[in-house]
């Protein structure tokens, strides 16, 4: 982190600059409430892979449907010719 009116370089943990004795804590604090955590990022790759997999089973489903009521119309026909 580096001090916002110095711009010397500071830990997170200091409490004042000590180049121009700016307080930090509350800057700390800001920063800390801004940055996304960890979990937010880990939570948006899981939503992206579940939506991915969703689009992925909903597409092989319906072909499947499509290949199934294929099948029936074909073996309907079928039956129908055949006086059955």
């Amino acid at each position: 982190m580096y001090c916002p009116s110095s711009g010397n370089k500071t830990s997170a943990t200091q409490k004042f600059c000590r180049s121009c004795g700016l307080g930090l804590e509350k800057i700390a604090q800001s920063l800390a409430e801004q940055a996304p955590t960890r979990l937010d990022e880990d939570l948006q790759k899981r939503k992206r892979r579940i939506e991915r997999w969703a689009s992925i089973a909903f597409v092989s489903g319906f072909t499947r449907f499509t290949e199934h009521t294929t099948e029936l119309l074909v073996a309907e026909k079928k039956d129908s010719a055949e006086g059955g």
